[in-house]
């Protein structure tokens, strides 16, 4: 945990593996196979503490609900929508280490990447009938929401602020956050048990960044919408994008992936932590939500 963030009780850690036994995955019918449901309500996004750029202040915001996959989209999910002819190849077809990554049967159950980091993200949900998540609802189904402590009579830190989906604490026995963790490169999906958020959710902590629906700008968080905020519009991103060109608007990137270092704390990155991305990376994945019926 970065310093000056809440001090928490070694009780609460794990606290995530403790309720998600009140979640299971939707039975629905085929639409919902792999996904489960994430209640409305209040949630704590972004933190006062961490050491990551553009995802303070700590505010509360209200989340509907939503369905939500479980799992990161695997290669064998995404060669189906290739075959379909509704999504393009990834652009890089090779992880780090493995140069026949993505066609080989071997990493059919691992997470997809190398897409066009938006575009094939979108198209791909869009075939499945679900589309992109939100921020708000990442970082909710990643950290869990204040109804978890319905008692308490809302929100509260630091119970409602956990910085992972397992609670805090940050090492590779809890993900794949770290070059050390998996080889270097990217695990199974669910491989990590602990990388469990509250509501049942698989491998928000590490393994793969994810893209979300939001355009970019880091005066949005914090001053957006307090129901439901689909981030600044792309006529308010333009030209708000880090490090990139100022003839274009972004998307955010939310998670952490393999590609820290065990034990340095400049590594940690919390769910709260926002990125973004101007080219293919190695390290980037898609989880795709539905909305309730």
């Amino acid at each position: 945990m970065a310093a000056g963030g809440p001090r928490v009780s070694r009780a609460l850690l794990g606290i995530a593996c403790v309720v998600c036994s009140c979640y299971s995955s939707s039975s629905e019918g085929d639409g919902y196979t792999g996904m489960v449901m994430v209640p409305g309500g209040g949630v704590l996004i972004g933190s006062d503490w961490s050491r990551c750029a553009w995802d303070d202040p700590i505010h509360e915001v209200y989340v509907s609900s939503f369905y939500i996959d479980v799992l990161e989209t695997t290669n064998d999910e995404y060669r189906a929508c290739v075959a379909a002819g509704a999504c393009a190849r990834p652009a890089v077809v090779e992880s780090l280490t493995r140069a026949d990554y993505f066609d080989s049967a071997a990493f059919g159950e691992y997470p997809v990447i190398g897409m066009d980091w938006w575009g094939d993200a979108q198209a791909y949900c869009a075939w499945r009938g679900k589309r992109l998540p939100t921020e708000a609802e990442w970082e909710k189904a990643a950290r869990g929401g204040c109804e978890l402590g319905a008692s308490r009579g809302g929100c509260e830190l630091p119970e409602d602020a956990r910085d992972y989906p397992w609670g805090w604490g940050w090492s590779c026995e809890f993900g794949n956050v770290a070059l050390e963790c998996a080889g270097g490169d990217t695990a199974r999906v669910g491989a990590f048990s602990l990388d469990l958020s509250p509501y049942g959710v698989r491998g928000m902590g590490g393994n793969v960044r994810e893209v979300v629906s939001d355009f970019f700008s880091a005066e949005y968080y914090g001053t957006g919408a307090e129901v439901d905020p689909q981030g600044p519009t792309e006529e308010e991103a333009w030209g708000r994008c880090p490090d990139m060109p100022a003839s274009a608007a972004c998307h955010v990137i939310r998670g952490d992936s393999f590609g820290g270092t065990e034990g340095e704390e400049s590594s940690e990155r919390p769910v709260t932590c926002r990125s973004v991305a101007n080219r293919v990376g190695p390290d980037v994945g898609v989880r795709c939500v539905k909305d309730v019926p």
